[in-house]
Formats: C-alpha cells, structure tokens, sequence
C-alpha cells in the first residue's frame, strides 16, 4: 500500500496558513477562494469527474505568441492556441488549422486552413491571420532566428483559405516548423495592441482565458466552439507554484491535481503516495554546460577542455537527478535525426590541470556561471565545488529566469543549461550567430556548416552535414552535453485522456480527473 505522508500534510496546512496571513497567492478576482471559487463546484453536472482540473507551474508563462517557445509558456499556451501543424508520435507532421500542405517548388509551400475555425473573440481565422503572424516574426529576435527561412514579404494569400508561403531558399524543415507557429486572432492583437493581448490572449484553442492574477494563479474556460469538439473538463485553473517542494506537498494533499516539473527526489514519493501516479517516458530534454563563445577566456581550446574534464558527470546525475538521468555521448538528443554518439567527455582532473597550465592559467580565474532552474542550480553548485577544488576556478553563480536574461542581453560567460529540441533545426539553432541566446556564436564556419544542412533538402547529404556538425561540436566543445532527461508528469490517479509530450507541455482537451 502507498504511504500516506502526515508530516507533508501538516506542513502543507502550515503554508496555508501563512500565505493567507501574507496575502501570497490568495484570491483577487472578488471569487471569494484562492482557487478562483470553484473549490465547492466539484462535479456540478455529476458526470462523475471534476469541473476544474488544477495544475501547478512553476511560473508565469510568457503567452506573446511570437515567443511561446518554451514548454513552461506552452504548458498554458498549448490550451489558448493552435498550432498550424501538429508532429505525430514518429515526427510526422499532422493536419491542425491547416488541413494540408502542397509543395508547389522548393520554395513555395501552398497552405489550406480548415474552415469554420473560431478565435476566442467570435472571429473566423483566415489567411489573412497566418500573414499577420508571419509579418510579426521580426518583433523579437528568438522568433526571428527560429523563423527565418520564411519570405515574408513575398508570402502571398490566394483567398480566405489558401496561400502560398514564401521561403528564403530550400529549407528542410520548412513545413515542420509550423507545428512551433501558434497563431493568434490578428483582429484581437491589432484592437488590444501587443502589451495588453501578450496578458489576454486570444487564440482558436480549446480553452479561452478568463482570468490572469500574476505570480498566483491562470484560469481558463473551456471554450464550446473549439473547432475540435468541446475539451473535456469545464474548466483549468493553473496555480504557480514556483518551489517544486511546494508543488509536490499541493499534490500530495490534493491543492493540485497535476503538477508539472517535480524534483527528480520525489519523484519516488508520487509512486509510494496513496492517490497519485507517475507517468515517465523519453523525452527530448537534456542538460548541458555552455560558453559563450565572445568570453576572452574561452578563446583557449584547452581551458574550454579543462573546465569539461573537471567535471564528473555520474556525480551530477546520482547527486543532483536522483540517478533518474542518462549520461549523454550525443550533443542533442538520440531521437532526432542524424543523432551520432559522438562520445562522453571522460572526468579527468589530472589532465584539467596540465590543460589550464598549458593554457596560462595555473592559478585558475574568477567565473560566472549562470542557470535557470532548480535542479539545475544544484548541478551549478556541484560543477562549482568540483571546479574550485581540482582548478582553483572560482565561479560565482547566478540565477535568474529567461525573461529577465534576455532583458539583460542574453550576456554570460558559462551557463548550465535545459534544452528541449523537437526537431534537429531547433537543436542546432543554437550554434547560429543570428541566434545569441545560448553560445553567442562567433564561429562563422560552423554557422555556415548548420546554414547548409538546414538548407539541404536530400536526406542522406543532410545527414553526412549534421554528423559533421556533431563531430566538430564535440571537438571544439563550445558546450558539452551532460545528460538526457526522462520526461515525468506528476497527477491525481483518477486522471483520465492523458495525452503524452516529449517536449513537456501536453495538450490537456481530452484531460479530466474524476471525482
């Protein structure tokens, strides 16, 4: 029988108690109860399951659907909006708004939208809302990079259904990076303007949102009209929750009934808890230690090998991930196409030192090392412990989430890092100088080598390119991977049409809970 966790249980009623009295995460829509008032509307047309699934995030996503990229922004973005395509279990690209695709040449895709599709605001979407999401890639610079091969300007609509999409140059991803295109209604963005709809969404999804209490909680309505049948449960109410120690006592004691992104600890005392489950499967997360490549310091191959041969990897993934991850020998994840085990850097901190002598640095250095997350501050602090004991390296860490890094310029100097990659473009866009977010690249021959392979639409030449990429990656080591993640959803065990993700962010329309 699973264990029933008292201590959690009175510990949770503590924090209760003290976030009434702070005023944290309590009601402010006038509803009455922190969870928006439904907490006695159960099951009110007892159909036997609940009438509000809640689901604890670990923040706030970001719902600009030029920038809902991460799986923590499509954890709620995924529900509001609709994707052009969806990828199939194998990768295969599927039919969503648009019902099918024609490839009139190289770089002319031809696009059907589905008909009697409705935005949230009663609108029809047309092409005409698929223009204005393509003519609005340039607002940022992540979605510029992840979307340049498409020729906007020369992107032309046929009529309210149909168009052609304009690419740049062969591209071979060029259809497959419309499942990462979330489309907005451009009626609702032009009326609300970018900062106000960026909080109020509007979007074909399955649910609409009702309600935004920043830091505190998300409400979502089920939407009737969703052009795929009504979803199953009336309504989502997502609670942020940013200590996943938090998020796991609100499951436990039933606060949740889905928590996303529990610690790698707990994850078995969700399979020996009384009520909750644990779903796992691959995934395409993996951890990495990354340089940035404009860092004076890492213009020296050998300290770039000393500060990975420093590094004893078991050690992170039995200390810090619970032995629930796999060392990785690829540099992005084996599902994706043309993945090569390239090899593991092997922990050896007696050829650290003899590289940093060699590289003029027997003294080591004072170091940042930046990192969002959790876990992954965890892995900071034992790469910084390692470091400073086998190099003299002293690291100073600093976290801070993707939002306010970007607002600082996406400046560092090393950085552990969670990626998640679909798709082989998205792995590798992160060696592009047009993409400065991870490695600002300044290593032109590699950015032309992934230039090239994006662009090679035969298959096995497409192969020989990436496998060289890998190779050269791996020699260069502007970054070393350091272990693939399983991916692990945490819920009530009377929970119903679960739909699996690798990427983390599942579509919830067919989710319920039952009472």
């Amino acid at each position: 029988m699973k264990k029933r966790r008292l201590f959690s249980l009175l510990l949770a009623a503590a924090m209760s108690l003290a976030l009434v009295s702070c005023g944290n995460g309590g009601d402010t829509s006038g509803n009455g109860t922190a969870d928006g008032g439904n907490a006695s509307q159960v099951d009110a047309d007892g159909d036997g399951y609940k009438d509000t699934v809640k689901l604890a995030i670990s923040t706030d996503p970001n719902l600009d659907p030029w920038l809902t990229g991460m799986a923590y922004d499509l954890n709620v973005g995924r529900q509001i909006y609709d994707p052009l395509f969806r990828e199939g279990e194998n990768g295969e690209v599927e039919p969503w708004l648009a019902e099918g695709y024609e490839m009139v040449d190289d770089t002319h895709i031809k696009l059907t939208l589905r008909k009697g599709v409705k935005f949230h605001d009663g609108n029809e979407l047309t092409t005409k809302d698929v223009k204005f999401f393509l003519d609005n890639i340039e607002s940022n610079a992540s979605a510029a990079s992840r979307f340049v091969c498409y020729d906007t300007a020369n992107t032309e609509i046929i009529d309210d259904y149909n168009m052609v999409v304009a690419l740049k140059y062969p591209y071979a991803e060029g259809v497959y990076l419309m499942t990462r295109m979330y489309i907005p209604s451009s009626a609702a963005f032009e009326s609300m303007g970018a900062d106000k709809f960026a909080t109020a969404p509007v979007g074909t999804g399955p649910y609409k949102m009702t309600r935004w209490d920043t830091a505190s909680e998300i409400e979502l309505d089920r939407f009737d009209e969703y052009w795929n049948g009504p979803a199953a449960t009336p309504k989502l109410l997502f609670r942020v929750i940013p200590e996943a120690s938090s998020r796991m006592i609100e499951l436990e004691t039933g606060g949740v009934d889905f928590a996303y992104s529990i610690s790698t600890s707990d994850y078995d005392r969700v399979k020996e808890t009384e009520g909750l489950t644990l779903v796992e499967g691959d995934s395409s997360l993996f951890t990495s230690l990354t340089f940035s490549m404009q860092e004076p310091l890492f213009e020296h191959k050998d300290v770039r090998y000393a500060l990975c041969y420093a590094i004893d990897k078991q050690f992170l993934i039995d200390t810090c991930y619970g032995g629930y991850y796999t060392i990785m020998d690829t540099i992005y994840p084996k599902m994706l196409f043309g993945a090569e085990e390239v090899g593991t850097v092997p922990f050896d901190p007696d050829k650290a030192k003899e590289l940093m002598v060699q590289a003029g640095y027997p003294d080591g250095f004072d170091i940042t090392l930046h990192v969002v997350g959790e876990a992954e501050k965890r892995v900071c602090e034992a790469i910084q412990s390692m470091w400073l004991q086998y190099l003299n390296v002293r690291a100073e860490i600093i976290q801070m989430d993707y939002v306010n890094f970007e607002a600082a310029g996406n400046k560092y100097q090393a950085a552990v890092r969670t990626g998640a990659a679909t798709n082989l473009t998205s792995a590798l866009v992160i060696y592009k100088t047009s993409f400065g977010r991870t490695l600002q690249v300044n290593d032109q021959y590699l950015n032309d080598l992934v230039e090239a392979s994006d662009q090679q639409t035969d298959p096995a030449k497409r192969l020989e390119m990436v496998q060289e990429i890998q190779e050269y990656v791996y020699d260069q080591r502007y970054q070393m991977a350091i272990a693939n993640a399983p991916m692990v959803y945490a819920m009530n065990d009377k929970a119903e049409g679960f739909e699996f993700d690798i990427f983390g962010a599942p579509f919830l329309a067919t989710f319920r809970v039952g009472v």
